[in-house]
């Protein structure tokens, strides 16, 4: 169950039905769910709301800004977001240079809507991990 301090994801896909699917389907976690139909929009969004998703779903093979080029330019402006791609064009190649930008993970579609839940709840899982990491290092260095 998402947290009220975290829990928020941005989905990026050129097909407004991947778009409704995977925003009901999230949302029906309990995950706040943004959405946009280009890369473009999606980063415009990234930036307007800096800081404020943990976790961006992107299609690989949009037109013009393409999922990869999603996955740089938020590894660069906000290194500790995770990335899931989707891809209907799934292959190795593809997949090992995602992981070599930053990618959180790699998923074909069409997707399970269990293996999706699974994904995310597991990225959240780490997500938490770190930020009770990062507490605890404070708390210990103010010791």
């Amino acid at each position: 169950m998402a947290d009220k301090d975290f829990g928020k994801i941005l989905i990026i896909d050129d097909e407004s039905s991947i778009l409704f699917s995977l925003s009901s389907l999230l949302g029906r976690q309990k995950y706040i769910c943004d959405t946009a139909e280009s890369g473009a929009a999606g980063l415009k969004l990234f930036q307007q709301n800096q800081g404020c998703y943990d976790i961006v779903i992107t299609d690989f093979l949009m037109p013009g800004i393409d999922g990869m080029q999603v996955l740089k330019t938020i590894k660069q402006q906000r290194p500790e977001t995770y990335v899931i791609m989707l891809t209907a064009h799934g292959n190795t190649e593809n997949a090992v240079a995602a992981m070599k930008e930053g990618a959180y993970d790699y998923i074909a579609k069409p997707y399970e809507n269990e293996k999706i839940k699974i994904t995310v709840k597991q990225a959240f899982e780490r997500i938490n991990l770190e930020r009770e990491n990062i507490f605890l290092k404070n708390q210990l260095s103010c010791e």
